[in-house]
């Protein structure tokens, strides 16, 4: 089933807006399901280390501001642009979120390992529909 460009660019907003919700307070994993991290979220999401690939690397960062943000900004940004648009999307999520990614795995621990998961999971299927297969991203995660 092929789905219309603005189908798609609604339904990436609205993931990405869903994924800021998610790491933007305590009331956040409940929205996955996963309302059990809610009392961990303050302590864990208080300070990330950086990542040896981005700009915090040795400084570190306040996720629940500055990866949130970014989820905010890919958000608004899907809908709207073309593919010059989309190519800075992919860039953003492969050069930047995956990255935070990785260091929220060392920073937060087991705990908030399905949180962490689910957002991979987003970020996967929607650089695969970014690159063209749009079959197996946008079904596979409603």
């Amino acid at each position: 089933m092929m789905m219309g460009l603005s189908y798609q660019r609604r339904m990436r907003h609205r993931r990405f807006a869903l994924l800021a919700a998610v790491h933007a307070g305590p009331l956040g994993p409940s929205l996955i399901g996963r309302s059990e991290l809610g009392p961990l979220y303050k302590q864990a999401y208080a300070h990330c280390p950086g990542h040896a690939r981005l700009a915090c690397a040795k400084v570190g960062g306040v996720p629940q501001v500055c990866f949130v943000r970014k989820l905010e900004r890919l958000s608004a940004s899907a809908l709207r642009g073309g593919r010059k648009q989309r190519t800075k999307e992919a860039e953003l999520i492969q050069g930047e979120l995956l990255y935070c990614l990785e260091a929220f795995t060392e920073a937060f621990g087991t705990p908030f390992g399905p949180v962490i998961d689910y957002t991979r999971q987003i970020f996967e299927n929607d650089l695969r529909l970014l690159h063209g297969d749009p079959e197996n991203s946008i079904a596979t995660t409603r």
